[in-house]
């Protein structure tokens, strides 16, 4: 299936779907559905809408480079720029490069996510007026998310 079947234009969308598009700009928001509903779509839309109205620096931040480079062959299709949908790994580790924090990669994936989460709490946590979204408790991840799922 070429992958241009997997995106869908706005006037395709039914009222569920556009009124997600259309939720207050601020404010966070889960979106759950089974494989192949959408989900992934309307992020991409909602990343457009926003881009375009009001939130130019907006990004995409996704877990895996397989899921990036997905959304970003979508993003051709609107106005939202491919190079702003990345990996949590390249946000935090850029993050901390300009604070001036060494990232070093001992290519364990998961240990060097653990590491570049906690020298992030470290280091630009404190500087923070609001605590990003994650449950201090889940060390594995963020928490905002279950798997399939898409937040805006």
């Amino acid at each position: 299936m070429a992958m241009e079947a997997w995106w869908r234009d706005q006037g395709e969308l039914d009222r569920d779907q556009l009124n997600v598009i259309g939720l207050p700009d601020e404010g966070s928001y889960l979106v759950k559905g089974p494989p192949g509903s959408g989900k992934t779509n309307l992020l991409l839309l909602r990343a457009n809408y926003l881009t375009v109205s009001s939130h130019p620096n907006l990004a995409i931040v996704v877990f895996n480079a397989t899921l990036r480079e997905f959304i970003k062959s979508g993003s051709a299709r609107y106005d939202f720029n491919a190079r702003n949908v990345v990996t949590s790994a390249s946000l935090l580790g850029g993050m901390l490069r300009e604070a001036g924090e060494p990232v070093v990669s001992t290519g364990d994936f998961e240990a060097d996510r653990l590491q570049r989460i906690e020298r992030a709490e470290q280091v630009l946590l404190p500087s923070w007026r609001t605590p990003p979204l994650r449950r201090p408790a889940d060390r594995r991840g963020t928490g905002l998310l279950a798997q399939g799922d898409s937040a805006f």
